[in-house]
């Protein structure tokens, strides 16, 4: 009956492995609200608390994404689906690729701490970094969204330099 209902979608060894790898016993299950306390308590003790409320931000909003699922329970495709919801400054546009590579990093960073052994704080809290799959964007395409700098040519820049040079405390003045 088992292998009816795979069908030709998965293999047995493929059911296994997934099960294996997202699969914790129930006395070592922790949902993200407060597996992400206990990380950013741990981060505040070694990071700026900017650096501490940017991760808080990312990490809470993928939270309420899943909707406060157990960590270990979280995959790639749902990272990755969070990450294509990200919205540019319109609220319209997809984000920059610099601001999906932030957010993956950030969600990366969470769950290597999750996946480090520490009996105090009961973890590995999943057996896999779901991030590991998660495209992230080269420099070179994230260069690309930028917008291209204007140079001021020098002669240009020359002749207002000069003519700079004929004020003094905002009044025109005779050069010697």
């Amino acid at each position: 009956d088992t292998f009816r209902q795979l069908g030709n979608t998965y293999t047995m060894t493929e059911v296994t492995e997934f099960f294996l790898k997202h699969n914790r016993p129930p006395e070592f299950t922790i949902d993200m609200a407060d597996a992400i306390e206990i990380y950013l308590t741990h981060k505040a003790k070694r990071a700026r608390s900017g650096s501490v409320d940017a991760a808080g931000f990312i990490v809470k909003m993928f939270a309420r994404y899943v909707d406060n699922a157990e960590v270990h329970t979280i995959t790639s495709e749902s990272i990755e689906m969070y990450l294509e919801t990200l919205r540019g400054v319109d609220k319209i546009s997809p984000a920059k690729k610099n601001t999906w590579n932030t957010h993956r990093t950030e969600l990366g960073t969470f769950f290597k701490y999750a996946l480090k052994k520490d009996k105090r704080t009961g973890r590995p809290w999943t057996f896999n970094d779901p991030v590991t799959d998660v495209h992230a964007h080269s420099q070179e395409e994230i260069d690309e969204e930028m917008p291209k700098a204007e140079i001021t040519p020098l002669e240009e820049l020359r002749g207002l330099m000069t003519y700079a040079m004929n004020y003094k405390d905002g009044k025109m003045v005779k050069l010697q």
